[in-house]
């Protein structure tokens, strides 16, 4: 059973594909492509390291961070689109033809090679490693100046605005352009951006490049033209100024001369411009801007499937919203085809609709805005999750717009998030890291907060909450609670203000903060402290709670019990606060009380073993495959294919 896992934002497509590897006969292999951000990526789950090593997060150079000596798997491909697919189709052959030849190991270790490049895994030993790692480094570049100038959109005055939209209309036409336009308004307005750099980028520069070549074709065709005809109208000249024309030397009256002349000038006319046409067809074809008989047929069903499903929503998919997804459903067509499950995370649910590949779609937060966002991506994204074979969702807050989504709740499954709770790092470690906290910080207790700072009004998502915490830390110094510090993570978009309230509460030289931490570090600081704090706002839960509670280490946090009864038999055993006065008082009482704490902890790691187990997450899923594999061998009973050979966890079922 061969699994293609395609996107790996928050790395859920690798914990899954480690999870799945192992059943028994489950091949996994992992497409992240144009995207390298340390918190998507193995290292991230696998490797200790220190995150202060890493410059930028967005675009990791692996090869001088300490590892320790993990190296990355080769079912892990990441790299630029073209050469990740390249590597699949390499691996694809091996699967249709075992036992590799010279030449095809000597390309898969090519690719390999260049795939290593690209994301930072190698340092380039050779002068031709060099000249790649360059050109991987300019296309980095690039992305980062278009991020940059959709930034900077919402800051031009309203002049710059107009100039702006006129060259966007003489660059890529008044249908898209009025699209990005609107988009940009929108981020003016202080909203979101809806921006895909590896979409739009593309798609602006193959517009701009095919305007030119139009041009060059008909300046060619009028060189040309001067250069053929030229020949042919002199020698029209001489034959009306003689009298004489056709065969036999029989004369001709001027009148039927200049017939013939006008006739032959038509004709030479049409086939310069049938000719022009078909080089113009060719070029559009070649950028991927025109459309084949087959996929207009195919973006048209999509336009009138997405009125049907969606009759209410004002913003109508058009076929120049799919047309800018045409080119990737070329090139992953026929690698795709290729694997026996496609499973898209987050918006990747697009490339195998427009594929034509049956898929699986896996969401962790998606459905929560992009599919109802007035933008080509957002009318995709939800298009892709009402045609999935079945949709599998990780945050109950998103089980109604999946439902609403597919318009049939048989399709959808709720799942947790994959995670591996049996994977833990050395207690030994964690009671040397306590030691030297307490020292630092002048305490008797920890308490660990590694939650995304976002809670000022205006500023970031404001989702998080933070301050009450921080507030709550401070009455309990300011009063007669535990001394307790306080260790903090250097991320999100109120990290300023965050320091600025601490330094005002008079605790800063109790608090430590640390660099974003991986898996490992991560877990291994949460067995340090006593108590790990999440979210105060939204009432669900993430990777925080999960992976924390997997340590035995108690939450305080806030939940919406009545919520999460509709999805788990018993609510998570967590310390569930909502407010400042509610924090002080019942997390300093539970710090205080030993016990206490010993006993929520260990409720916490057994309702993980009970309801959170990766292998309730990876059984849940097969459910699906054998269902899928079972039509899919039912409608084609003759077919010799590996969808054939049944799925087997180790596990029992």
């Amino acid at each position: 059973m061969r699994i293609l896992h395609i996107g790996n934002i928050a790395n859920n497509a690798w914990q899954n594909a480690k999870l799945m590897d192992k059943a028994e006969g489950c091949e996994n292999f992992v497409l992240c492509y144009d995207y390298y951000h340390t918190m998507g990526t193995p290292e991230w789950e696998e490797a200790d390291f220190d995150a202060a090593e890493i410059d930028d997060h967005f675009f990791p150079k692996w090869s001088g961070v300490d590892l320790h000596g993990f190296r990355r798997p080769e079912s892990f491909v990441q790299g630029p689109r073209k050469l990740s697919l390249r590597y699949l189709d390499l691996v694809g052959m091996e699967f249709e033809r075992p036992g590799k030849t010279g030449r095809r190991r000597r390309d898969l270790l090519r690719a390999r090679r260049s795939l290593e490049l690209a994301n930072g895994l190698r340092s380039g030993r050779s002068l031709v490693e060099q000249v790649e790692i360059a050109g991987f480094w300019c296309r980095r570049k690039l992305v980062r100046f278009l991020v940059m100038l959709a930034n900077v959109f919402r800051f031009l005055p309203g002049r710059f605005m107009s100039l702006l939209r006129w060259a966007m209309i003489r660059t890529m036409g008044r249908a898209r352009s009025r699209a990005m336009f609107r988009a940009m308004f929108r981020a003016r307005e202080g909203k979101d951006l809806v921006l895909e750099p590896r979409i739009s980028l593309g798609w602006i520069l193959r517009r701009r490049a095919y305007s030119v070549s139009t041009k060059l074709v008909d300046f060619a065709f009028a060189a040309g033209a001067v250069v053929l005809v030229a020949p042919t109208l002199l020698g029209t000249v001489v034959l009306h100024a003689a009298g004489k024309i056709g065969a036999a030397g029989k004369t001709v009256a001027p009148g039927t001369l200049r017939e013939h002349r006008k006739a032959a000038g038509r004709r030479q006319r049409h086939l310069f411009q049938a000719s022009k046409r078909k080089v113009k067809r060719w070029i559009k074809r070649t950028l991927g801007l025109s459309l084949r008989p087959h996929q207009r047929v195919q973006f048209q069903e999509f336009v009138t499937e997405f009125g049907a499903r969606f009759p209410t929503r004002s913003d109508q998919l058009s076929v120049e919203d799919c047309q800018m997804w045409a080119t990737l459903g070329e090139e992953f067509q026929p690698i795709l085809k290729r694997w026996d499950i496609v499973q898209a995370y987050s918006t990747d649910p697009i490339i195998p609709m427009v594929a034509e590949v049956p898929y699986f779609a896996f969401e962790h937060g998606t459905l929560r805005e992009i599919p109802f966002e007035d933008s080509s991506r957002g009318r995709m994204t939800a298009l892709a999750y009402a045609r999935a074979q079945h949709v599998f969702v990780t945050n109950f807050d998103c089980l109604e717009k999946a439902h609403q989504l597919t318009g049939d709740p048989d399709r959808v499954t709720f799942i947790n998030h994959p995670f591996d709770e049996n994977d833990l790092p050395s207690s030994d470690e964690a009671e040397s890291l306590r030691g030297r906290l307490l020292v630092e910080l002048d305490c008797e207790h920890l308490v660990f907060f590694p939650t995304r700072h976002d809670w000022v009004e205006g500023k970031g998502y404001n989702d998080k909450a933070n301050d009450h915490l921080l507030r709550a830390i401070g009455d309990l110094w300011q009063g007669d609670g535990p001394a307790t510090g306080l260790v903090l993570c250097d991320w999100g978009h109120n990290v300023k203000e965050s320091r600025q309230l601490i330094r005002e509460l008079g605790y800063e030289r109790h608090t430590k903060w640390l660099a974003p931490q991986a898996t490992k570090r991560f877990m291994k600081t949460c067995m340090a402290c006593d108590v790990v704090a999440d979210q105060f706002k939204l009432g669900s839960f993430g990777g925080i709670l999960f992976k924390a509670m997997a340590t035995g280490t108690p939450i305080c946090t806030f939940l919406q019990e009545e919520n999460l009864l509709r999805i788990y038999p018993e609510v998570p055993p967590v310390i569930n606060v909502r407010t400042r006065e509610e924090i002080r008082d019942r997390l300093g009482a539970a710090l205080e009380d030993g016990e206490k704490l010993a006993e929520i902890g260990e409720a916490g790691r057994r309702w993980i073993e009970n309801h959170h187990s990766g292998a309730e997450t990876m059984e849940r899923q097969f459910a699906q495959y054998r269902e899928f594999l079972a039509r899919e061998v039912g409608c084609h009973p003759g077919r010799n294919h590996p969808r054939n050979h049944p799925l087997t966890p180790t596990h029992s079922e």
